[in-house]
C-alpha cells in the first residue's frame, strides 16, 4: 500500500498528464498555410486514427490514407487508461498491464513525433508556414508519462524498503541501552533454557563484567 503523501503526488502527477494530453488533442498537432489558400489544421486524434494502405501497382508501389476516428479515439483513450491503472491500481495484474499499455503508448509517440518532425522538414524546405502546438504538448506529455512511469516504480517498489531502513535505524538510536543487570538476567535465562551451555555462559558473563 502506497504512503498517503505518494498518493496524492502520484494523483497529482496523473491529473497533470491528464490535462496536458487533452490539451494536445484540442490544439491541432500542427497547422500550416500555403499562400492563397485557408488554414489547414492536423489534430492529434486524426492522426493516431490514420491508416496507410499499400498496394502493388504496374509501376511499382502506391499508397493512401485514410483515417477512421474510431481508431483514433480508442488510441487517444489508451494513453490516459495505462497511466491511470499503474498509478491508482494496487493490484499487481492490473498495475502490469497499465505499464504494458503505458510503455505502448510511450512507443507510439515517439513513432508520431518522428514522423511529425519528417513533415516539418518539407514545411521548412518549401517554405510554408506552419505551427506545431499540439507536437509541443505531445512531447511534454511524452517527458511527463516517462517521469511518473521511473517515479512510480520507484514508489512501488523501492520507497517502502527505504523507509522501513530509515525507520529501524531511527529505533535503534532512539532505543535506550539495557543495564547490565537486565543483560546477565536474559543470558541466564537462556543456559536455564539449555540455548547455549556452561561453558558460553561463564564466558559470556565474564565478558559482560569486564
Amino acid at each position: 500500500m502506497k504512503h498517503r503523501v505518494v498518493r496524492i503526488a502520484m494523483a497529482s502527477a496523473f491529473l497533470l498528464l491528464a490535462i496536458i494530453f487533452f490539451v494536445a488533442l484540442v490544439v491541432p498537432a500542427f497547422s500550416y498555410t500555403m499562400s492563397g489558400s485557408n488554414v489547414s489544421k492536423e489534430y492529434l486524434i486524426a492522426l493516431l486514427g490514420t491508416t496507410v494502405d499499400a498496394s502493388l501497382t504496374g509501376s511499382g508501389t502506391s499508397a493512401s490514407e485514410s483515417v477512421n476516428m474510431l481508431y483514433g479515439i480508442v488510441a487517444a483513450s489508451l494513453f490516459l487508461i495505462g497511466p491511470a491503472l499503474f498509478v491508482f491500481s494496487d493490484n499487481k495484474a492490473t498495475k502490469v498491464s497499465g505499464y504494458a499499455i503505458s510503455i505502448a503508448v510511450f512507443a507510439i509517440s515517439v513513432v508520431l513525433c518522428d514522423s511529425l518532425k519528417d513533415t516539418f522538414k518539407q514545411f521548412i524546405a518549401n517554405d510554408i508556414d506552419y505551427s506545431n502546438g499540439g507536437y509541443v504538448m505531445l512531447i511534454i506529455f511524452m517527458v511527463l508519462l516517462l517521469i511518473v512511469l521511473v517515479a512510480d516504480v520507484f514508489f512501488s517498489f523501492f520507497f517502502d524498503d527505504i523507509l522501513n531502513s530509515v525507520k529501524k535505524s531511527k529505533s535503534a538510536k532512539n532505543a535506550p541501552e539495557r543495564s547490565l543487570e537486565d543483560r546477565l538476567v536474559e543470558l541466564k535465562g537462556l543456559l536455564d533454557k539449555k540455548l547455549i551451555s556452561q561453558d558460553e555462559y561463564d564466558a559470556k558473563r565474564q565478558e559482560m563484567l569486564k
